[in-house]
Formats: C-alpha cells, structure tokens, sequence
C-alpha cells in the first residue's frame, strides 16, 4: 500500500513538490501597440477592415466612404465581406435608413464603448470603498454607487454625455453591454 502522502496526492491530481520546476523562464514580449490606437487605426474612414466590419454589421456605407477608401488602397483586393456589400449597393438593392443621419457612428461608437468600459471599473472601484450602504448612506446624502459612477463618467466624458441626464447615460452604456 502506497504511504499516505501519496495517496492525498493522488486524491487531489497533484504532482510531488519535486518534479515542478522553481524557476519558468519568461519568453522577451513584442511590443504590443495599445488596443485604443488598433481601434482608431480600423475606424479610420480609409481602412478596409473598418468598412468590412460596417457592411457585415449591417451599418449603411455611403457610396463616398467606399470611393475614398478604394482611391487610398490601389492595388490592395477588397475583402470579401466588403466586395459583396459593394456589389449589392451598385445593384441598389442597399437603402439608407430614413430619419436624422448621425454624424461619424463609428468615432460616436468607440466613444461609447470605451465610456462603458471606464463605467465597469468605475462601478467596481466605488463598490468596494463604500463605506454606508441603504438608509445611512441616503440620511448622510451620499449617491449610490451605480450613480456616482455614471457622475465620473459624465464628468470624464463631457465632451459627448455634457447634455446628456446620467439616466440616458446609463442607458447608453447598458446597450453596449
């Protein structure tokens, strides 16, 4: 019979202390470029990926943002997602939604995004510093910490949630989630 040592470790799918290696050599990291600027990079109106990502999301491309982006690349093939929408806009069969257009979706998108990100950590920074919670923390006039992290974000984010109420605010980072 194995003694008991072996036989805990056996129970529990462990190796004996021995064999783990005491030092894991770390493999030297590329640079990696900040994930903001690749999503800047593929929101530019000249990017190939960027349109291909708008047409396959069914976003509406304009026949001047596909002309731009077809003048800026010569010589580069369209990808496919991007060939198949510009085939079916030259056909006609793609038709803008009618209504208010709104200017730059994509720009207005990463911006929305990135606050409800900011929004998440926020939220979870203030969750684990409250300090009174309920009838304490309303008696004292402290917000709650869902409101005051849609505050900070407003604050942080004034230049697109400046006329916004922190009700719509909130209702903006919920879509995104």
């Amino acid at each position: 019979m194995a003694p008991k040592s072996q036989r805990v470790l056996r129970r529990k799918n462990k190796r004996p202390k021995a064999s783990v290696p005491s030092k894991v050599a770390k493999a030297p990291q590329a640079d990696l470029r900040p994930t903001v600027d690749i999503i800047l990079e593929d929101c530019d109106p000249k990017s190939f990926t960027g349109l291909e990502w708008l047409a396959t999301s069914g976003r509406y491309v304009s026949g001047e943002q596909l002309a731009a982006a077809i003048a800026a690349n010569p010589g580069v093939a369209l990808p496919d997602g991007l060939r198949d929408y510009l085939c079916r806009f030259l056909r006609k069969k793609i038709k803008q939604k009618r209504g208010p257009k709104r200017s730059e979706p994509e720009v207005q998108f990463l911006i929305e995004f990135m606050a409800a990100s900011e929004y998440q950590k926020e939220l979870r920074r203030l969750q684990k510093e409250r300090r009174f919670r309920g009838r304490e923390a309303i008696g004292k006039g402290e917000l709650s910490p869902h409101e005051e992290a849609l505050k900070i974000i407003k604050e942080r984010f004034r230049e697109r949630f400046g006329s916004v109420t922190p009700r719509r605010i909130a209702n903006i980072i919920s879509s995104h989630n």
